[in-house]
């Protein structure tokens, strides 16, 4: 009996299933082959030397951080924006697959003259990337280019205006150097030999964290407050034989940012202090919890401290002393030691309460029965001016006011309050020139409602030690610690953030300062990544945008120069382009509902009457261009997938998206010079319009020409813009206001609504608008109206505005079912406003014209497009 036969085609396909397994098994071992460590081939004598362990779990980490939007806003970041919005929208970097092959370490180190050389670890990829040559030639990528120059072959990336940077593969590492000579050492074998042998000035102490960095002590501390006289005064006495290590570690929330840095002095003061173990400051548990702001200085006694102050400024500071020494002793009969020292212990602290100007100063007391002896002697001498006649909620806060000759040593620390009251609770003396601060704070502390029960304290805090010797918290947005102000760059990021804590801790003559940075919620107007645009041309003063159904994704479009159409993928920054010969009309169509880009989205109207319907790429569609031979006398108007033209003579011209057009006869003869509205009510479309001419009437017509019975109705004078139609209370009415001001509402049936009309104060050139309850106007003089439907009126003036060109929109950008209406006239100001008419916080915004408002991402926060008279689309969160 034959056996039988087994499928050849099943057999190779068997076999080409194992090749395809083999492949990539293969290339993987071929990769393990002359493997060698990034750090093998950096060179030492670097200044900085970092290291990114996981740099697609440190990229996750930053995609997912809630600041990182507010960073990207910023204009030295926002070409990074589309990139990162797609990183955002694919979650590639969360891919288990790709996190495996390409979490490898990247080693990075800057030399003198600012050069650098970096490393990656391809990994398995280490083969494939030997076909990158051939598979870039076929590419035209700007700027790079590939040189073949044997074992020094290379890619070169030539931007224009900047270093050029070498980019080459050597064994298992991608290596990037601006630097020719040290990019060719790594090549020739001579970068290697420049490594320390035993390489432990390369290890961190510190174990989790996205990127590590081993610093040059003197170029860091030349860059710790190189303004501040003070702390480079204690700088230039300490001496740092080691690198010092930073960590950053990025949360969703929280960025934490630590520097080690040892250290001995040739100060004995301060070498003292330095040899000491922070302890974990025993005022934190007297501060309140409505803390805004807070200095906490636990490094010495007030004697130790002021012996730091005297190393550092010299001679003035002793003048100083001595003059408060010798008053003292005059006026008082005490000496500094007895006045100051001999009571005080080594906590010291000033902050600020919420809402509260004045700040609250604190002193550790060491001894209380000396303290009250001192202050004793102070209130009973004739040099001093004490009270206690303030009484707040039952309790007697003293005042004392302070002699020249301390106030003079307060100085030293930057404290200039002549008067002060003063209370002690639980072993610290505050004071303040405000005795309600001082109320809050001893009842807060009575009540045991402290700082450290804050969240935001608490989040801060958290991973850190809570021992230190100085620490900070801080509003970022006001204000930065003082070891950050030196650089302008990174302070314009921080003041991004809500609130910081910085703290300084010493521990066997090593210093370790921590900065936990706090994205705040922000609130107000925040710019969108990678907003403003330059647009390149005078841009129109609309901006309008497409949204398709499907692929939650959209387009933001405007006309430039007048005959050029702009489409720009928000989420890509891709723009694209259509350019007619004649002036044009951009207008997006909701009913034409779009699905995707591909589908049609918006029609293009010429001054010349050609018609053309295209995507959301401005591709223009089958069956158009139309030439429709009108001379428009206005802009054409888009309704229910259908264009609506007026022409010269008074007809209007159709097209349907079909590419259909007919002519539809209009019962008036003069011209429209504003396009007619359009509104759909109880399944009937309704047609308002003006035609401006000698009788001065509206008229209500349906979609076939034929006017509503009992129209057209005369108003009073000549007037500016399209009628308004909107319903209430299931009932049609259209609005409309004369150049005098005179504001008509008209029912259905052309009787005036009860109440109106009214006449409004001033010259009038835009119609009003709806906000669901009542009509919103603006005269050219620049006050804002708004009109009840019983016809009550109430205004309020915008200063510093003419609005001859205005424009009104109304949307609920918070979603509370009251819309904010948003005015626009002649300058560079768009202004916002409650239904209230209060102000909205954030506004005006720089732009002018007709804003978009909608929610261009569906992540539940509005957005505001708008351009601005410098040709610029600017796009802003509101919140």
């Amino acid at each position: 009996m034959k056996k039988p036969r087994k499928n050849p085609i099943l057999r190779f396909l068997l076999v080409l299933i194992v090749i395809l397994l083999l492949i990539p098994i293969i290339l993987a071992g071929f990769s393990f082959i002359g493997r060698i460590p990034a750090d093998s081939i950096i060179p030492d004598g670097f200044l900085v030397y970092a290291k990114i362990p996981n740099p697609i779990t440190t990229g996750a980490h930053a995609m997912d951080h809630r600041g990182l939007d507010s960073l990207l806003a910023d204009p030295a970041l926002s070409s990074a924006a589309p990139t990162i919005t797609e990183l955002r929208t694919n979650r590639i970097l969360d891919n288990p697959l790709v996190r495996l092959t390409l979490n490898k370490p990247v080693i990075a180190a800057i030399y003198k003259d600012g050069q650098y050389l970096i490393c990656y670890d391809t990994g398995i990829f280490s083969t494939l990337l030997q076909l990158a040559p051939q598979i870039v030639s076929r590419k035209n990528i700007p700027g790079l280019y590939y040189v073949n120059a044997g074992r020094f072959s290379r890619f070169e990336f030539r931007p224009q205006g900047e270093p050029v940077a070498y980019i080459a593969q050597h064994h298992n590492l991608l290596v990037v150097s601006n630097d020719h000579s040290l990019f060719e050492s790594v090549f020739d074998g001579s970068s290697s030999t420049m490594v320390s042998v035993e390489n432990n000035t390369r290890t961190f102490t510190a174990k989790n964290f996205d990127m590590a960095l081993l610093i040059d002590a003197q170029t860091l501390t030349s860059h710790i407050a190189p303004e501040d006289t003070d702390i480079q005064g204690v700088l230039q006495t300490l001496t740092m034989p080691h690198l010092a290590e930073a960590t950053v570690s990025i949360g969703k929330e929280k960025i934490d940012l630590m520097v080690s840095i040892p250290a001995t002095s040739s100060n004995p003061g301060i070498s003292h202090i330095l040899s000491r173990q922070s302890s974990i400051p025993s005022v934190l548990d007297s501060l309140p919890i409505s803390t805004q702001y807070v200095t906490i200085v636990s490094a010495g006694s007030l004697e130790e401290l002021m012996g730091v102050a005297q190393t550092v400024r010299g001679a003035a500071i002793g003048e100083i002393m001595r003059t408060a020494q010798s008053s003292s002793k005059y006026l008082l009969g005490l000496s500094i030691e007895e006045l100051l020292y001999s009571w005080t212990d080594g906590e010291f602290a000033a902050f600020g309460l919420e809402n509260r100007p004045n700040p609250v100063f604190a002193v550790k007391v060491s001894d209380e029965t000396q303290r009250k002896r001192i202050f004793k002697t102070l209130t009973s001498s004739f040099a001093l001016t004490a009270d206690d006649s303030v009484v707040l909620n039952g309790m007697r806060i003293p005042s004392i006011r302070i002699p020249s000759f301390l106030l003079s040593l307060l100085k030293v620390w930057n404290v200039s309050v002549p008067r002060q009251f003063y209370m002690v609770e639980k072993d610290f003396l505050y004071f303040s020139e405000s005795p309600e601060n001082l109320l809050d704070t001893v009842l807060s502390v009575r009540r045991n409602t402290n700082l450290i029960k804050q969240p935001t304290w608490k989040e801060l805090a958290k991973g850190g030690e809570d021992s230190s010797s100085i620490s900070l918290f801080y509003s970022l947005d006001r204000s930065i610690p003082f070891f950050l102000r030196s650089n302008s760059d990174l302070q314009r990021l921080l003041k991004l953030y809500g609130k910081g804590l910085a703290r300084v801790q010493i521990r066997d003559n090593e210093m370790v300062i921590s900065l936990a940075i706090l994205a705040g919620e922000p609130s107000g107007r925040i710019p969108i990544p990678g907003y403003p645009l330059e647009i390149g041309g005078k841009t129109g003063n609309q901006v309008l945008v497409v949204e398709f159904s499907k692929k939650n994704d959209t387009r933001i479009m405007l006309t430039v120069d007048q005959g050029t159409a702009l489409s720009i993928d928000p989420k890509t920054g891709e723009q694209y382009v259509l350019k007619e010969d004649s002036k044009i009309w951009l207008l997006v169509d909701p009913g034409l509902k779009p699905q995707t880009p591909d589908d049609p989205a918006a029609w293009i109207v010429t001054a010349r009457g050609t018609v053309s319907l295209v995507t959301g790429n401005l591709q223009v569609l089958p069956r158009f261009p139309v030439s429709t031979g009108t001379r428009p006398s206005s802009q054409p108007v888009a309704f229910e997938k259908t264009l609506y033209i007026p022409d010269q003579d008074s007809s209007m011209h159709v097209v349907t998206d079909r590419g259909e057009t007919s002519i539809l006869s209009m019962p008036y003869n003069e011209v429209l010079r504003s396009p007619p509205t359009f509104f759909k009510h109880k399944n009937k479309v309704h047609l308002a319009a003006y035609p401006k001419g000698f009788f001065a009437e509206l008229w209500l017509i349906n979609d076939q020409g034929v006017p509503n019975p009992l129209w057209p109705v005369s108003v009073s004078g000549i007037a500016f813009g399209s009628p308004l139609i909107f319903s209430a209370d299931n009932d049609l009415y259209i609005a409309f206001i004369t150049q005098a001001g005179d504001l008509t509402v008209f029912a259905e049936n052309g009787s005036k609504k009860q109440g109106f009309p009214v006449t409004l104060p001033g010259v009038f050139y835009v119609q009003p608008v709806f906000s669901g309850t009542a009509l919103w106007t603006l005269s050219a003089g620049g006050r804002l109206f708004r009109v009840e439907l019983d016809g009550t009126v109430s205004s309020r003036d915008i200063p510093d505005i003419t609005a001859e060109n205005a424009s009104l929109v109304m949307y609920d950008i918070d979603m509370d079912g009251d819309a904010e209406i948003f005015v626009s006239g002649d300058a560079n100001a768009i202004y916002g406003f409650s239904s209230q008419m209060e102000p909205l916080q954030g506004f005006p915004l720089s732009a002018w014209g007709r804003p978009w408002f909608g929610d261009i991402n569906k992540d539940g926060i509005t957005e505001c497009f708008a351009v601005s008279m410098d040709n610029r689309l600017h796009g802003w969160q509101l919140r």
